[in-house]
């Protein structure tokens, strides 16, 4: 499949890039490190018009770290360079985890982690030819009203992919994000629709211009595991994150996050899980409890290649794997 035509524009400042973007809103896309995009354009998913390319932009690929700010990381910064970061594999581990386990060596040394935080939701039914999707009815993500995946389904249940999205949730990570209207700062929980027909809060004219992590509570620990059909290059069937904090004083954990995610149109805060292993010392009846919680938690389960029964057994077994893994790391 060939690309469609498109023009190139190569902005030397992030202004520059705001700027062209809020004037082609309509018909401009970032290109980052292209390993989505490329083949989203060459499968007429998108055809923009025109790709602003920010590899010209200085000054956006960089790893820095402090004890009081915590870890910043820029958004060219490539999967590859995360995850073989001395810094984020001592500090923030589930981070350097996570983006090793994104596809392949090859796609990791080019696709960066902006790219990655703001991938677009997958579908078995929509990310094929063009020729392919018109043997189906427009769904909801191409403004119709079915989903093929799940009958009779009253929303999009296209799968949300980004593999370092709950390891940035799991650790409180926030994303500063720019445009011609200004600055936001949004933690990456609330970057999170939790919509498969728009992943994420980012307008067309916004850009992300960092990913900031604090620095991680003493006595806390992490775990990040993925379930894939392959050990490399497939997207997951679950993701799952879990940070654990001990206390201090009489050493029962004092704070539990446990995210679910590649189960359906959004990362799942898994509060109840998380319940479960506060304000005790957890054993294994508390990570059983958790997983149990998860699963119940998880409700917006869609599978094309596995069954929503496999699906949420897996769910459980990480869950209770993750936990375990994470407290035992203190």
């Amino acid at each position: 499949m060939r690309l469609p035509a498109f023009d190139f524009l190569e902005p030397r400042s992030l202004p520059e890039a705001c700027a062209i973007l809020a004037a082609n809103q309509a018909d401009a896309c970032l290109l980052s490190g292209g390993t989505d995009l490329l083949v989203l354009m060459k499968q007429r998913v998108v055809t923009p018009k025109r790709l602003v390319n920010l590899k010209a932009i200085p000054g956006l690929s960089y790893i820095e770290y402090d004890a009081r700010d915590g870890l910043r990381i820029g958004p060219l910064t490539t999967l590859s360079s995360v995850a073989g970061s001395e810094i984020v594999k001592k500090r923030f581990g589930i981070l350097s985890e996570a983006a090793a386990r994104v596809a392949s060596p090859l796609i990791r040394n080019n696709a960066t982690i902006g790219g990655n935080v703001a991938l677009d939701s997958k579908c078995w039914y929509l990310n094929q030819s063009a020729q392919w999707r018109k043997s189906f009815a427009p769904c909801y993500k191409r403004g119709g009203d079915v989903c093929h995946v799940v009958k009779g389904g009253k929303y999009c249940f296209a799968v949300f992919c980004p593999d370092t999205v709950p390891a940035l949730m799991a650790l409180g990570a926030q994303l500063k994000i720019i445009s011609v209207r200004g600055t936001r700062m949004l933690p990456v929980d609330a970057f999170c629709t939790g919509k498969g027909e728009k992943p994420n809060v980012l307008e067309p004219d916004e850009i992300i211009s960092e990913i900031s992590v604090p620095e991680p509570p003493g006595r806390s620990g992490a775990a990040f595991i993925k379930l894939a059909v392959r050990g490399s290059i497939d997207y997951a069937l679950v993701d799952v994150a879990v940070a654990l904090t001990r206390a201090a004083d009489d050493g029962r954990c004092r704070d539990a996050k446990v995210v679910i995610s590649a189960i359906g149109p959004g990362p799942v805060n898994a509060t109840r899980a998380a319940g479960r292993l506060t304000g005790r010392e957890p054993g294994e009846q508390d990570f059983e409890a958790a997983g149990a919680a998860a699963v119940d938690e998880a409700r917006r389960v869609s599978s094309v290649w596995t069954s929503v029964q496999y699906r949420r057994r897996a769910i459980k077994t990480l869950v209770i794997r993750a936990a375990r893994q994470a407290w035992n790391n203190i």
